[in-house]
């Protein structure tokens, strides 16, 4: 279905990519999820939500730990620690941080070998380094790239990813778009760390017809994933009100290709639904090695964050 160009590895999930419409099914149920509950957030469902996106921080055989991002726009409630252990049990401790009161965080991604450091991005496309040392979180602001996109101001973001891809780090961003009226936008470039710049290479429109075709409530992209061969997963979602229904697919959005420190991209014709869920997912995270496999996060607005995992 994908023709990969330059370095081939093998797919974190190849076996999604030849068995979707079977896992979709399967994963189309609720029954699985498991909401994201603490006295931090109050009687106040949504302060935990993760309507931001899900990055993972490590993996032992006793737990899985991620950082979840939350879209609050006051207040110090932004970051968590999701901690799944070996019996599915879930605990979340809330993490502390300055400087980011205001700003309505909307995406996350762990960069590759540096472990306990993350890429977050605001719905304005304002893009910021966080350390995690334990509890608290130390934060950078990171130059915003210099983008030839002026539609994309009137958007929100709500996708990021940085992978490594090649010879170097590669990094992605989207924009939600809405419905049929409006396209949603994917954004790619190179990522220096050392030099804290982000270099824009090229951008796509995307109009995927699920879950809703026409309806504005629809979003395009509500999250991204590149994964090791660089095959860039998505989320779209659709949202009419803060009570639902939801609905959500994952899809594959196309194949980034490296070579050296080139960089281009394929967009998936006619793309897929590899999963489908009855609730706003605007997170997605692969988890390598033996005990591993791919998690989702949702934001299901008045009824809370949720999180599954398989």
């Amino acid at each position: 279905m994908l023709h990969l160009i330059g370095p081939q590895r093998r797919l974190v999930l190849s076996t999604v990519t030849i068995l979707g419409c079977l896992i979709s099914a399967a994963a189309s149920s609720t029954a699985d999820w498991m909401q994201i509950k603490n006295r931090s957030c109050g009687e106040d469902n949504r302060l935990c939500a993760v309507g931001s996106g899900m990055a993972l921080i490590e993996q032992q055989q006793a737990f899985t730990k991620f950082l979840v991002v939350h879209d609050q726009n006051s207040g110090s409630n932004k970051l968590g620690v999701v901690t799944i252990d070996a019996r599915g049990s879930l605990v979340y401790t809330p993490v502390y941080c300055e400087g980011l009161d205001g700003k309505d965080l909307e995406a996350v991604s762990a960069i590759p070998n540096h472990k306990f450091e993350f890429l977050v991005a605001s719905s304005q496309g304002e893009f910021y380094l966080i350390k995690i040392n334990g509890t608290k979180a130390v934060i950078t602001t990171f130059p915003h790239p210099a983008l030839d996109q002026p539609r994309a101001t009137k958007q929100e973001l709500e996708g990021l990813s940085v992978e490594a891809v090649g010879e170097g780090l590669v990094v992605a961003w989207g924009y939600r778009g809405a419905g049929a009226t409006e396209t949603g936008l994917f954004c790619y470039g190179t990522l220096d760390l050392a030099n804290r710049k982000i270099t824009p290479i090229g951008q796509r429109d995307v109009l995927v017809d699920f879950p809703e075709p026409n309806d504005n409530k629809k979003r395009h992209i509500a999250d991204l994933r590149i994964d090791r061969s660089g095959v860039v997963w998505a989320a779209a979602t659709y949202d009419p009100r803060n009570a639902g229904p939801f609905s959500s697919v994952v899809y594959i959005l196309g194949v980034l290709q490296v070579s050296g420190t080139n960089v281009g991209f394929h967009l998936t014709k006619n793309p897929i639904p590899l999963w489908r869920f009855s609730r706003k997912v605007e997170a997605i995270e692969f988890v390598p090695g033996p005990n591993g496999g791919v998690a989702f996060g949702a934001d299901d607005e008045d009824f809370g964050g949720w999180i599954y995992f398989e």
